[in-house]
């Protein structure tokens, strides 16, 4: 897997690295804050980035009975990529939503997560620890979404309908990507539903 991804940053929590020893051991695995400056940078500087646009609101959808994604409104990352040139290649990892699980808390809670950009949920994985579940997870890599270089993109009618598109592009792929894999996976029964 290393191999694979060699160099990419990972785009964490901005929070996270406000706590010294995580701080520290993010920067050390490469980790960076998953804010615009420094998303840009490392897309400057060449690096690969993987971004969760689903972050807490995608987080408190997990383990129920079917897969649920936060996308439709999280264009962000496609004006981040359209800005730089930069492909987006759709991954879906099947087995990552049921690794932990989590105590049931009132929206409230979530809320709270957001506004704070922390996450307030206590998750439990085996022996309800934070060790998460021994379960097998089937990584599905899609083809890269190539991307023109628009610069810092307007708010013109014109640009919005080139993040739109490609937005609608990499939704597409991620759909087609589950639709495909479910059967490996053993989840033909298990929905998809993408808010």
């Amino acid at each position: 897997m290393v191999d694979t991804f060699f160099g990419m940053k990972v785009a964490t929590a901005s929070i996270s690295f406000r706590i010294p020893p995580l701080r520290h051991l993010l920067a050390w695995i490469g980790s960076i804050p998953a804010d615009r400056a420094s998303i840009s940078a490392a897309l400057r500087q060449g690096s690969s980035v993987c971004v969760f646009p689903g972050g807490i609101s995608e987080m408190v959808r997990t383990g129920g009975a079917c897969e649920q994604l936060v996308l439709n409104n999280r264009k962000g990352v496609i004006k981040l990529a359209l800005e730089h040139g930069t492909p987006i290649v759709p991954v879906y990892v099947f087995g990552q939503t049921i690794l932990w699980g989590q105590f049931p808390l009132p929206g409230w809670v979530e809320r709270l997560s957001r506004r704070l950009r922390a996450s307030l949920f206590i998750p439990f994985g085996r022996f309800g620890t934070l060790i998460p579940r021994k379960i097998p997870l089937l990584y599905c890599v899609g083809a890269p979404i190539a991307l023109p270089k628009m610069g810092h993109p307007a708010t013109d009618h014109l640009v919005q309908d080139q993040i739109d598109s490609a937005h609608r592009a990499v939704v597409d792929s991620v759909r087609e990507l589950y639709d495909f894999y479910k059967g490996m996976y053993g989840w033909e029964e298990r929905p998809l539903y993408i808010d």
